[in-house]
C-alpha cells in the first residue's frame, strides 16, 4: 500500500511543488533585506543552481532505486528553512560547492584517467574554501574516500586534485597584487590554525541557530540509522557513494561540535551530504511507522521555518520595523 510519503517522493511534479513553495520565503527575505537585494539574489540563484546539480547527481548514480526527486527537494527545503544564505552569499556559494563536488567527483567511479572531472570536483573546494578557509580540513578525508570509496585514485588524479584546490587563488592573485593585500592572503590561511573553546562557542549561539541545527542532526541521523539498516538492498556502487556521504556528514558533524562557531559554513556542508540519505528514506520506506515519522519531520519543517520568519532573534526579520 502506497501511503503519503511514497506518493510525495514518487510524484513528478514534487521539485516544481517544492520550488513554488519556498519561493515565497526567498521573496520574504528580499523584501525584509530590502538594502541587500543583490545578497539576496546571489543566495537564491546559487541555492537554485545547487539544487540542479543535486538532482543530476541523483540521476545520474541512481541515488534512489526507483524515480523520485526528494534528495533535490530536501536540499532545496533544508537549505530555505535554516535561513542563514539569504544574509551571505559566501553560505549559498559553498552549498553549490558541495553539490558541484558530487556532480563531479562521482562521475570518476572507478575511472583512474578522468583527471578534468577531478580537477573541476576540487575546484569547487578550492572556490568553497575562498569563503571557508576551513573547508581545507576535509581534504585529507576526501582523497582517502577517493580510494576507498570511489576507488578512482591515482599520482595523476592527486596532482589534479591539487591543481583545482590552487586554480581559484591563481586566478585571484592579479587581483592580490593590485590591491597589494599580501597580509590578506596571510590572514585567510592562518585562520586554519585558529582554535576556540566549543563551549564558549556554543554560548554565544542564537536560539534560532540551535533550533536550525536541531532539525538538520536529526534528519542526518534518521538517514544514516535507515541507510545502514537497509544498504544491502542497494548495488554496490551505490552503497559507496551512500558511505561517501556518511563519512563527510559525520566529519562536518563533529567539526561542528568542535568548532561550533563556523555554523554557517558547516550547516550547507551537513545538509549537502543528510539530502541524500533521508531522501532515500522517504523515498523507500512504506511501513507506518515510518510515514509517521515522514509527517513528524515534515511538521517539525513547518514549524522551524515559521520560526525562523517570526523569532526576533532571525536576520530575516531583523529588518521589519512597524
Amino acid at each position: 500500500m502506497k501511503r503519503l510519503q511514497n506518493r510525495i517522493a514518487e510524484s513528478r511534479f514534487a521539485l516544481i511543488t517544492t520550488s513554488f513553495l519556498c519561493a515565497p520565503i526567498w521573496m520574504l527575505a528580499a523584501l525584509v533585506n530590502i538594502d541587500n537585494i543583490v545578497s539576496v539574489a546571489v543566495s537564491a540563484t546559487c541555492i537554485s543552481l545547487a539544487t540542479l546539480l543535486m538532482a543530476e547527481v541523483n540521476n545520474a548514480n541512481s541515488l534512489i532505486r526507483i524515480y523520485s526527486r526528494m534528495v533535490s527537494c530536501i536540499f532545496l527545503i533544508l537549505m530555505t528553512i535554516t535561513t542563514y544564505p539569504y544574509s551571505s552569499p559566501g553560505v549559498a556559494l559553498t552549498a553549490l560547492s558541495v553539490a558541484w563536488f558530487y556532480y563531479c567527483a562521482f562521475g570518476c567511479y572507478q575511472d583512474t584517467q578522468r583527471t578534468a572531472l577531478t580537477f573541476m570536483a576540487f575546484t569547487a573546494l578550492g572556490v568553497c574554501s575562498l569563503f571557508f578557509v576551513q573547508s581545507l580540513y576535509f581534504l585529507p578525508l576526501l582523497w582517502c574516500l577517493y580510494i576507498v570509496k570511489l576507488l578512482a585514485f591515482s599520482s595523476r588524479m592527486f596532482c589534479a586534485s591539487i591543481y583545482g584546490i590552487l586554480t581559484p587563488y591563481w586566478l585571484l592573485t592579479p587581483y592580490i597584487l593590485w590591491k597589494g593585500d599580501f597580509n590578506g592572503i596571510v590572514t585567510h590561511f592562518t585562520a586554519l590554525a585558529t582554535y576556540e573553546q566549543p563551549l564558549g562557542a556554543f554560548f554565544q549561539w542564537e536560539p534560532y541557530q540551535i533550533v536550525n541545527t536541531s532539525l538538520i542532526l536529526l534528519c542526518a541521523i534518521i538517514g544514516i540509522i535507515h541507510y545502514l539498516r537497509t544498504r544491502q538492498l542497494d548495488r554496490i556502487r551505490t552503497q559507496l557513494l551512500y558511505e561517501f556521504f556518511i563519512y563527510v556528514d559525520f566529519f562536518a558533524i563533529v567539526f561542528l561540535i568542535l568548532q561550533p562557531q563556523h555554523y554557517k559554513y558547516l550547516l550547507p556542508i551537513i545538509i549537502g551530504n543528510t539530502a541524500p540519505l533521508i531522501g532515500h528514506f522517504i523515498a523507500l520506506t512504506e511501513t507506518r511507522w515510518t510515514n509517521i515519522l515522514t509527517k513528524l519531520l515534515l511538521l517539525l519543517s513547518i514549524g522551524v521555518v515559521m520560526y525562523n520568519i517570526f523569532t526576533h532573534s532571525n536576520p530575516l526579520i531583523n529588518g521589519i520595523h512597524i
